[in-house]
């Protein structure tokens, strides 16, 4: 998925079928990061690592459109 692509507000998935659905809460600017800038993002919750359930998390905004496939429907 293209940088330009990811706008705040909407939901991504990581492919079809797809495992993980993440929706982007924030995007900030931050010069240091992949792209630019930052992506706050939320979810329902996943395991990580078999243990602990994450719910929100932040990475560069070329990292989530690496992994974000498509907008979910």
């Amino acid at each position: 998925m293209l940088v330009s692509d990811i706008e705040e507000g909407k939901s991504y998935v990581d492919g079809a079928p797809w495992t993980y659905c993440r929706t982007v809460e924030m995007i900030v600017a931050a010069s240091k990061r992949p792209g630019g800038k930052v992506v706050a993002w939320s979810t329902e919750g996943f395991s990580v690592r078999g243990r602990v359930k994450k719910m929100h998390g932040k990475c560069g905004i070329k990292t989530f459109a690496t992994w974000a496939m498509s907008e979910a429907k």
